[in-house]
Formats: structure tokens, C-alpha cells, sequence
């Protein structure tokens, strides 16, 4: 197993009560299955000095001082969203940054800046859209990733429409000859094989 600190031991082997160098433990039940151990050896406890701890310690502080700021900005971006109902001026104000506007797009091409699961859920389950496509409301915080967090507002909204013949002949066309082309292949790879 290699070296283990005492909190990371499993409960399993703590209670084989091993304290000797080359000491066995008897058969031990865990959850990866049956087990004897040996201690083969045993190392105090160090206690680092602070000048080798230091960075360490500055970092962890810089980086739970960063997550609170973080949560404290989305906090104020979130309840600038909820009070503004009529577009993401309040949001963009608190966040300081510039709301993106994308062009249309579907469940099918995603722009990859949203293509994240918690935001095409928010996107398409209807809840941002107003009555007969109008602008809905401001979505709430949508966090993803640990480290991203998206407002949404949908600007506009059309439909899904069945597109005129004309607009899709093409792509018809191709689709029609690559099905026939990939089974008149199999029926020559059959054909060769048997």
C-alpha cells in the first residue's frame, strides 16, 4: 500500500491495532475484499515549519478570498437580474462586464460558448420565453463548472417551423444518395464475403 498519515488510514486497519515494525494483522473484511497486512514501518509525524508552509497557506487564503469575492459577485449579479425584469443592464452593471448576444441558433447548434448542459436546459425548457416568442425574463445564476456562472435572457424566440421544400432540396438530395450509397455497400461487402 505504501505510506499512509493517520487520516487517510481506513477504518478497516485501524482497528487491526498494528503498533510493531513487521507486526501482521489477522484476517482484515474491507471493502475491497479480504485482507493481511504487515506494518512494515512507522515514521513520526513531522511538523513543518511556517517558512516552508508559508506559500501554501498564502495560497489556500488567496483562493478562499477569491471564491468569496466570486460568490459575493454573483450574489449582487443574481439579485440585479431579479430586479431588473426588462433586460441584463442591471446584471452587466454589477458583473462590470458586457452582456453577449448570439445569433440563432437551436437545440441542435448550440453556440459552444453555452454548450453546457445547465444552460441549454434553461435555454430550452420554455420557462425564459414570454407569451407568442416575447422576451421572457432573466434566468437565474446558472453556475457551471465550479467557476463559470451565466444570466440568460432570450431576446427573441421563433418556433420550430418545418422549413419549405425548396430551402432544403439539397440536403435532401445528398442525404437520399449517401443512405443508398452506404447500402448498396454493404450489399457488395456481403455479397465479397459470402
Amino acid at each position: 500500500m505504501g505510506w499512509l498519515e493517520d487520516a487517510t488510514i481506513p477504518d478497516e486497519l485501524k482497528n487491526a491495532g498494528l503498533k510493531e515494525k513487521g507486526q501482521l494483522s489477522g484476517v482484515i473484511k474491507s471493502s475491497v475484499g479480504f485482507l493481511i497486512v504487515r506494518l512494515d514501518d512507522i515514521q513520526p509525524a513531522k511538523v513543518k515549519s511556517l517558512d516552508e508552509v508559508r506559500d501554501d497557506i498564502a495560497a489556500k487564503v488567496k483562493h478562499e478570498k477569491a471564491l468569496d469575492a466570486y460568490y459575493a459577485l454573483q450574489q449582487k449579479v443574481s439579485d440585479a437580474a431579479s430586479n431588473d425584469t426588462e433586460s441584463l443592464a442591471g446584471a452587466e452593471q454589477a458583473a462590470g462586464v458586457k452582456a453577449t448576444q448570439t445569433g440563432w441558433f437551436s437545440k441542435d447548434n448550440l453556440p459552444e460558448e453555452l454548450n453546457f448542459k445547465p444552460v441549454a436546459d434553461a435555454i430550452f425548457n420554455g420557462g425564459l420565453v414570454g407569451e407568442n416568442g416575447a422576451p421572457g425574463i432573466n434566468s437565474d445564476i446558472i453556475t457551471v463548472d465550479g467557476d463559470r456562472a451565466f444570466v440568460l435572457r432570450i431576446s427573441e424566440h421563433k418556433p420550430e417551423a418545418v422549413k419549405p421544400l425548396a430551402d432544403v432540396q439539397e440536403q435532401v438530395k445528398a442525404l437520399v444518395q449517401h443512405n443508398k450509397a452506404e447500402q448498396q455497400a454493404k450489399v457488395d461487402a456481403e455479397e465479397t464475403a459470402g
